[in-house]
């Protein structure tokens, strides 16, 4: 009898596993209708590395802001070749392609002088003074008179989100230290 019994116990547990998986699945499936029905739609998982698949400017440009737009960067706009970003300071993330593929993303930084100060040689000694105070890029002055800073992440062929949030992290909080300081003028020349 007692044998019997445990088989008994057996098939009870058995189909109460069977029920149990029954009514999770029925449950995922509630949800899956559910999050469709109003539009919600499962989290993605987000990609770790920006890998450029073409050979052309434009459409580097546009896969790295699709990236960018996958790790919640604030995208201002998408340009010919660049892309620009809002992270403290509004920069352009501009894709440089070889024949091998994506080897660096150029980036700059523009900053518009006070008007008393956009002609003349002011600027271009701050450029001068602030390109020998601090080691985060090249600093020139544009065509349009304004400030600009270039600097680049180089690899090779791919380039990990960490390290282009790590690079943009540090360029801003570089930018922020020097626009801070009262060595350079900086906040006495720049809007």
């Amino acid at each position: 009898m007692r044998g019997c019994e445990a088989l008994d116990g057996a098939s009870h547990r058995k189909g109460a596993g069977l029920m149990r998986l029954y009514q999770v699945l029925v449950v995922l499936a509630a949800a899956g209708v559910l999050l469709g029905a109003f539009g919600l739609q499962p989290v993605e998982s987000k990609s770790d590395e920006f890998v450029c698949t073409t050979d052309d400017a434009a459409q580097g440009a546009r896969q790295l802001k699709a990236f960018l737009d996958e790790h919640d960067v604030k995208v201002l706009k998408l340009g010919s070749e660049a892309v620009y970003v809002d992270r403290v300071f509004k920069m352009a993330l501009e894709p440089k392609l070889s024949d091998d593929g994506l080897d660096r993303i150029v980036v700059h930084v523009f900053f518009t002088p006070k008007a008393e100060y956009k002609t003349g040689g002011t600027i271009v000694q701050l450029a001068n003074d602030l390109d020998r105070q601090y080691n985060v890029g090249g600093f020139f002055v544009d065509g349009d008179g304004d400030l600009v800073l270039q600097s680049q992440m180089t690899f090779v062929d791919r380039i990990s989100w960490e390290e282009i949030d790590g690079f943009l992290e540090w360029l801003s909080l570089s930018l922020l230290i020097m626009a801070m300081s009262d060595q350079t003028g900086f906040s006495k020349y720049i809007k």
